[in-house]
């Protein structure tokens, strides 16, 4: 494909670079999203096992009700992650628009909104000679911009090391409360065998 050299061919150009930009914002957002809802996921995750294990406390040494165990452990573990997946889809409803989109390359490449400007003029039904003009000029930037590649990553979490010891304190607090004992095995365990239902006395 020969390379482009006419203001006719700045359109198609400006296409490809608007759909690259797409990408790399929509990319960009879903970054943003989680890196932003990461701490308080980490704070309802471990909420959520305190909460557990202050329930089998009360369970083992009140008597109060416990629900099935399994059934607080997944709780535990899917609020946060409803509550990520809820943040990161309001995040993604607003779509990126196409001039945010070559934006993104104005800004990278210190273009000056020549490409923004080029994209709109582009549009107008009768070009006047300053519009040729500008998307003219605009051309060669539209080609230098295709070749850059807009560089993303997801980066460093923002958390550091709380990213690693919120989730093991949470999971070693649910591993307590399910080692604590019901009150009726302490019950048991304190009575004689003779007084225990089921159980013979030894002669």
């Amino acid at each position: 494909m020969s390379a482009p050299n006419s203001p006719h061919d700045l359109l198609p150009l400006l296409d490809r670079l608007s759909h690259r930009g797409l990408r790399w914002l929509w990319r960009s957002r879903l970054r943003d999203a989680v890196n932003d809802c990461a701490r308080p996921a980490i704070l309802i995750l471990l909420a959520g096992a305190l909460f557990v294990l202050t329930l089998a406390l009360s369970h083992a040494w009140l008597g109060t009700y416990l629900p099935r165990f399994w059934l607080l452990v997944a709780l535990t573990f899917c609020l946060p992650v409803v509550f990520v997946g809820m943040r990161v889809m309001a995040a993604l409803r607003d779509h990126p628009t196409r001039e945010e989109a070559l934006a993104i390359y104005d800004e990278r490449l210190g273009l000056k909104d020549r490409l923004r400007t080029a994209d709109a003029f582009l549009r107008q039904a009768e070009p006047t000679p300053f519009v040729q003009a500008a998307v003219a000029d605009a051309l060669p930037s539209a080609i230098r911009a295709e070749e850059k590649e807009l560089y993303w990553s997801w980066g460093a979490m923002p958390l550091g090391s709380r990213a690693f010891w919120g989730p093991l304190l949470a999971v070693l607090c649910l591993l307590g409360a399910s080692f604590l004992p019901s009150p009726e095995a302490s019950d048991l365990a304190g009575r004689a065998p003779d007084e225990v239902p089921g159980v013979a006395p030894v002669a």
